[in-house]
């Protein structure tokens, strides 16, 4: 009979790859925006399963992992600009509990809010403090009260971002992404963020050629060397370098529902404590 306990210093005890790091499939969640559903989505695979309708209408969204739950930025809707939680247990799979309108941090009513990302300790956002008809996410804050909204500035030390469409966290540092355009010389860039106290500090790292199909967006962690994303078209995912922001090939998505794009992605982290085996 097996039996397993914590890990010990006791006796002769056989130490077993119970939850190897290797044999771990992570969960990865992403958003149908076309049809307002939760989804998973297999890595690097890009096999979609919907989980749950929203029951909100959603768009422009980023999401991230935040001390056990799963959190939703949502720009541009009837809904109003806001940080959701999405439900991702139980009977009420996918429902998206509303928190208040985006504000303070500088932000104006209706200006762009682009990125979401937990570093563990807060959850992260990067904006906009111009009008609703100028969109350049360069601010970077954070959501100290999330049920309320509110944004508390962080300090961006220069060289200021030129737009940080998207936010992500791997390791100990922040990954974002500006999409940028077919004229700029590059398609979009991958920014790498060093935050501490209460300042990031972001390095610019010049990406691929603009594509609408394979422009990454939303970012998140996927191995000790590369980011996944969720490409602009909703359509394809692929792999980004951490360190030079060499793309891999788009992945085809499978899966999605009719007329189904997809937004965001976030990966649940996975707590894993070590066991042994006692074979009495």
């Amino acid at each position: 009979m097996f039996k397993l306990f914590p890990l010990a210093a006791t006796g002769t005890l056989l130490l077993a790859g119970v939850c190897h790091a290797q044999l771990y499939d992570p969960t990865y969640y992403t958003i149908d925006v076309n049809n307002d559903v939760l989804c998973s989505i297999t890595v690097p695979g890009g096999v979609v399963t919907p989980l749950g309708p929203l029951g909100i209408d959603v768009d422009a969204v980023d999401l991230g992992w935040h001390q056990g739950a799963l959190y939703m930025k949502t720009w541009g809707t009837s809904a109003g600009n806001k940080i959701c939680q999405v439900v991702t247990e139980g009977h009420w799979l996918g429902a998206a509990l509303q928190g208040q309108f985006l504000t303070g941090g500088g932000y104006q009513t209706g200006a762009e809010a682009s990125g979401i990302a937990s570093d563990g300790i807060q959850l992260h956002i990067t904006y906009s403090d111009g009008s609703p008809t100028v969109q350049y996410s360069r601010l970077f804050g954070q959501i100290n009260t999330i049920w309320a909204g509110v944004i508390t500035a962080d300090t961006v030390a220069s060289p200021i971002p030129d737009d940080l469409d998207s936010l992500g966290f791997a390791g100990t540092q922040f990954y974002a992404i500006d999409v940028r355009g077919p004229s700029t010389g590059t398609g979009w860039d991958l920014y790498v963020g060093s935050y501490a106290g209460s300042t990031v500090t972001w390095a610019r790292i010049p990406g691929g050629t603009y594509d609408v199909s394979s422009n990454p967006v939303d970012i998140e962690d996927y191995s000790v060397n590369d980011l996944i994303a969720v490409c602009q078209d909703g359509l394809h995912i692929r792999t980004v370098n951490r360190s030079n922001a060499a793309a891999g090939a788009p992945i085809a998505v499978t899966g999605l529902l009719p007329n189904g794009k997809l937004e965001g992605i976030a990966k649940k982290p996975a707590p894993c404590p070590r066991r042994i085996i006692w074979i009495p």
